[in-house]
């Protein structure tokens, strides 16, 4: 049996990660390819767990200690499984989230090594927005701000985000062709803060402002690369 691929989607809170992930989800079970979603903070007990102390203002080591163990926990007990099984899995946030968003205040170099047994995913899809749009779209929501909701928090993330995988579409190891039609491998430059991190991802970047329709069609194009799709 053929295994299956990981796809993870990141990105500031309010790019639009949850959505695009369901959405993917969907179009590859009409594909009738065996796919799973799920995201981080897991369902699981740390996971539980972590969503109760982001809620409140929990230590930011400790979170940091307890996202790294509900990640091995995830893949574990449900990304791996389904993988082994040859399902699809679209995750709403992994390993780059933990070294964004807690690589900030407690260190990339930390952080990372926390996070070192994490495998990368076949394809880290990096949605690039404007944190002023990021914040519009949260406010939209009227739910309660989590802990690292703020805006001045947000822009700080947004940066690392970007020193990771960069801000336009020309910046991943897969790139549209000039015609933006179909996706293709790409040499990309050398990224210092991802030696930092000591890790080597596959990434497309894409513009978090589009569309939802417009961004999901560019989404599944690349998908379909990884996934073997005619």
């Amino acid at each position: 049996m053929r295994r299956g691929r990981l796809i993870a989607l990141e990105g500031i809170d309010g790019a639009g990660t949850t959505t695009q992930a369901r959405l993917l989800v969907d179009w590859l079970v009409d594909q009738q390819q065996p796919a799973y979603l799920t995201c981080e903070p897991s369902r699981g007990e740390v996971g539980i767990l972590l969503r109760t102390l982001l809620a409140g203002d929990g230590d930011r080591a400790v979170m940091a200690l307890l996202f790294a163990a509900d990640r091995l926990d995830h893949l574990r007990r449900e990304i791996e499984p389904h993988l082994d099984r040859g399902a699809h899995v679209v995750t709403d946030r992994y390993v780059y989230s933990s070294l964004a968003y807690q690589g900030m205040d407690l260190g990339l170099e930390w952080t990372a090594s926390l996070n070192r047994l994490a495998p990368e995913p076949d394809l880290t899809i990096y949605l690039h927005v404007d944190p002023a749009v990021a914040a519009h779209r949260r406010a939209g929501r009227g739910s309660m701000a989590e802990t690292f909701e703020t805006d001045p928090q947000q822009e700080r993330i947004a940066l690392f985000y970007n020193d990771f995988f960069g801000s336009d579409p020309g910046a991943g190891s897969w790139r549209l062709d000039p015609g933006g039609s179909e996706w293709i491998r790409a040499d990309p430059p050398a990224r210092p803060a991802l030696a930092t991190v000591d890790r080597q991802p596959r990434w497309a970047v894409l513009d978090g402002c589009l569309d939802v329709d417009m961004l999901h069609d560019q989404i599944r194009k690349v998908a379909a690369k990884i996934c073997a799709l005619p």
